[in-house]
């Protein structure tokens, strides 16, 4: 995982990320570069975290030939930016020799472990007048029900998508459940794969792209984000996520794991202040079953009334000084406040039981549209001092 923000008031933008990378759920390394500029023109930062690979090629590599591909071409807006490199990805079918075969893998599989997982905790209502494959026919129906048919990319070509991946996919199909499934319940699990491939579903294993900085004709800073799970068909799948500019005065944006900035902006852990959410509920369905139903609706209208003192002391006590300050910080200050934050959830993950999937060297770049990319800090996986090279072909 990841603990990465963006900082942003009218005078510039503050981007910070951890360097830590997960390898197999176990093993955590802190050597990944999440943060990246393009060339010295371009007044733009890029993050990305979630999975570090799109179709199994590193998001360095396309990062960095989208860098050599645009150039000194300077976008007027930083939306502009983000369509570019969407239409980059989706043009260089040389970066991508098995641009199919990737993510159809990892939707099959993922739906299977789905269907898996629900055979096997079901599979006490088989009885000798039922078979397996009913129990899994009746389980593929009711998934079914909760895949939208519309979603991301309505031009894939469905009977395209069985030519190409039918073959392969019956394979996994039958690896996966020791039982005969016939050809019409091999075709209702394939129509579902197409469906949830398309949909507005995506895999856990996915990546959030987080563009920030100024296009030539933006005045104030931006962020823009979306998450994908890669190509399919030469379309990227893909989401919008945030989306939100310099001129709303100041904004903390946090991406990935976020706990200690919502603990920090909001007074309390997130956590906790689910658990007590819960336990406000639970204590109002105890009066109600007490007192009898005839008063429900003044006990609810009383334990609203509560949440929303909460609420507003929060946000004025709590949430709204920490914006109005963040709005008057310095470039040098909001560049401080965006690695706190980070090195914030590096410590708690250090300190708990939890696996400290956030840690190692942050990496701060500060965007202003006077000074451009200016990095506070940054790691090197080299000396610059014996490559002189690099700094030649840099210029």
């Amino acid at each position: 995982m990841t603990s990465e923000i963006g900082i942003m008031n009218q005078r510039g933008i503050a981007l910070a990320a951890d360097s830590a990378v997960t390898i197999g759920n176990a093993k955590v390394y802190n050597n990944a570069i999440k943060l990246f500029t393009l060339d010295s023109q371009h007044n733009i930062g890029i993050m990305i975290y979630g999975n570090a690979n799109i179709n199994g090629v590193p998001w360095e590599v396309v990062i960095k030939a989208y860098r050599e591909e645009i150039k000194d071409g300077v976008e007027d807006h930083l939306e502009d930016y983000k369509k570019s490199f969407i239409n980059f990805i989706q043009e260089k079918r040389e970066l991508f020799p098995e641009v199919n075969n990737f993510l159809v893998n990892y939707y099959v599989i993922d739906y299977l472990n789905i269907l898996d997982s629900n055979f096997k905790n079901n599979i006490d209502l088989i009885t000798k007048d039922s078979s397996p494959q009913e129990l899994l026919n009746y389980i593929v129906d009711e998934y079914s029900n909760f895949i939208p048919q519309k979603g991301f990319a309505e031009k894939i070509n469905e009977s395209e998508f069985y030519a190409d991946n039918g073959t392969s996919i019956e394979n996994y199909i039958n690896s996966r459940f020791n039982f005969t499934i016939d050809k019409e319940l091999n075709e209702k699990i394939q129509k579902n794969i197409y469906n949830f491939l398309k949909s507005n579903n995506y895999l856990n294993d996915k990546t959030g792209v987080v563009f920030a900085g100024y296009g030539k004709k933006d005045y104030f800073p931006k962020i823009n984000s979306f998450i994908t799970d890669g190509l399919y068909s030469n379309i990227l799948k893909f989401q919008e996520k945030v989306n939100a500019d310099g001129k709303e005065y100041a904004g903390l944006y946090p991406f990935a794991q976020k706990d200690m900035v919502d603990t920090v902006i909001n007074g309390i852990d997130p956590r906790l202040e689910n658990y007590k959410d819960a336990e406000f509920e639970n204590i109002k369905k105890s009066i109600i079953d007490t007192v009898g139903s005839e008063d429900k609706e003044k006990i609810e209208n009383i334990f609203e009334s509560g949440q929303n003192d909460f609420n507003k002391y929060r946000q004025e006590n709590i949430t709204s000084p920490i914006i109005n300050m963040t709005e008057n910080l310095s470039l040098d200050e909001l560049a401080i406040m965006a690695e706190t934050f980070v090195s914030l959830t590096s410590f708690k993950r250090k300190f708990s039981g939890d696996m400290q999937t956030v840690g190692g060297p942050v990496d701060v770049l500060v965007i202003s549209k006077s000074d451009g990319p200016i990095w506070i800090k940054r790691k090197e996986y080299f000396n610059k001092e014996i490559n002189e090279g690099y700094t030649l072909r840099r210029k």
